[in-house]
């Protein structure tokens, strides 16, 4: 059996082709290349899952599947991007646990905008290396709080009676 065969019985080449984004002729010229070990002709990341593909055994789709999500494109270097995230969750179903709950209440709830910019607050003063004082209080604060719902506690009651006195004493 050749590698292009062995390729069909597994996964459809148009499947294939419109995973790896490239034409089906791009895709049976890339297979050529392959079996006929003209590697140097074929793009690493082609070539790694033609590799996993001809070196592993008893090979499911899904298994195809999970390795192009795994390393064409999580491992991208979109790695960041919304668009690798959609799609791993796409073929996969799911980002993380917690990554998953987040989507689906900004998607579900109507009443985040306060606390989606808290979010984007919090990402943006993580990853600076130098925090004013005014911003490292804000760290400390929203990592309390975040080490209180990890723990699924209550903020002290001190603290809840000074939030509404300031907010006009709810």
């Amino acid at each position: 059996m050749d590698f292009k065969d062995k390729v069909r019985g597994v996964i459809k080449l148009t499947d294939l082709s419109d995973y790896l984004k490239v034409s089906r002729p791009t895709l049976y010229k890339l297979l050529e290349y392959y079996e006929g070990n003209d590697f140097d002709k074929i793009e690493r990341k082609q070539l790694e899952l033609f590799n996993y593909i001809n070196d592993t055994p008893n090979l499911s789709k899904k298994q195809v599947m999970n390795f192009i999500v795994q390393n064409q494109i999580i491992q991208s270097e979109e790695n960041n991007s919304l668009s690798s995230f959609i799609a791993k969750y796409e073929y996969t179903g799911s980002i993380d646990e917690d990554k998953d709950e987040l989507i689906r209440n900004i998607i579900i709830s109507k009443n985040l905008g306060s606390l989606i910019s808290l979010i984007n607050r919090y990402c943006f003063l993580s990853q600076k290396e130098e925090l004013t004082s005014s911003e490292a209080e804000e760290m400390l604060i929203v990592n309390y709080i975040k080490d209180l719902a990890s723990k699924k506690e209550m903020l002290p009651d001190e603290i809840i009676d000074n939030y509404r006195n300031k907010k006009g004493g709810k």
